[in-house]
């Protein structure tokens, strides 16, 4: 008899097979893109607009001509927060310019659209009733709280679709067990992690090490998806570690030898006043 204890596991309970479950029709598509885009036209109707250009002046963000010019090596250099909503803004820059609030709002509307799809999906599955999701999609892209986020140039907005998507694709995973929607919820939450400061490697780690005890005693895709997003997470806070502890180096140099101008420069003037005197 095998001493290991078999883990609970983490399939959904259900009578029919994962090719017998009701799958999203046509209807369904229909509601999702229709409450979305009534969403979108009535706040539009209503003046809002996207900020994109003008919302680049938080600490979040590198200086806009660095981000057109000299992309990929700020993002390389700056630590101060992780480089994903950078990235989004300096491709923005270097092929728009001036009308990269277009391409902003596109990426925005884009997720808008994909966090409307899951949460319709993922009401639909658990409550097995499509007005509960329909009212649900409802409540949630006619609030005002999701359209303004939806329209701004900041990481709340993708750090909450990024969530939405790992919960479904976590759902999904649970639901049929292809190693697809595990690679899903880890490719998710890795974007997570380099989107906003907030999520720590180690919250990666954790969700990753309860999915995999979860799963079954067996080795699962589980276990080596989220050590390789760890691991590579991990370099990059090495990396991130590096160049701080280089550019505290570089400031206290800097700040050394401006002092030790400053002594000197105080020495000849002293020394020149004495000699006016004399």
């Amino acid at each position: 008899m095998n001493p290991r204890r078999r883990r609970t596991s983490l399939r959904v309970p259900r009578t029919r097979s994962a090719n017998t479950q009701p799958q999203p029709s046509r209807a369904d598509v229909a509601i999702v893109i229709a409450l979305y885009a009534v969403s979108t036209a009535v706040y539009a109707l209503l003046g809002v607009h996207f900020d994109g250009l003008g919302a680049m002046v938080g600490m979040q963000f590198i200086d806009p001509e660095l981000l057109k010019e000299r992309l990929f090596e700020s993002l390389w250099y700056y630590h101060a927060s992780p480089p994903g909503l950078n990235l989004i803004a300096g491709i923005g820059l270097k092929l728009f310019g001036q009308q990269a609030d277009w391409f902003y709002t596109t990426c925005f509307h884009i997720l808008g659209l994909l966090v409307t799809g899951a949460v319709y999906l993922l009401t639909w599955k658990l409550s097995a009733s499509r007005i509960a999701a329909a009212i649900t999609t409802g409540l949630l892209v006619f609030s005002p709280q999701f359209v303004l986020y939806e329209n701004w140039l900041f990481y709340s907005f993708p750090s909450m679709a990024l969530l939405t998507l790992a919960t479904f694709a976590l759902y999904k995973f649970a639901e049929t067990g292809r190693q697809r929607w595990c690679a899903g919820i880890f490719a998710m939450l890795g974007l997570l992690l380099m989107t906003r400061s907030l999520f720590h490697p180690s919250w990666l780690a954790g969700a990753g090490h309860c999915l995999a005890r979860c799963d079954d005693v067996e080795p699962s895709p589980a276990d080596t998806a989220h050590r390789v997003c760890t691991a590579g997470r991990g370099v990059a806070l090495v990396r991130e570690e590096l160049l701080l502890l280089r550019l505290v180096r570089d400031e206290h140099v800097a700040g050394a030898r401006a002092l030790e101008h400053h002594h000197l420069d105080a020495a000849a003037i002293g020394t020149a006043a004495a000699g006016r005197t004399a």
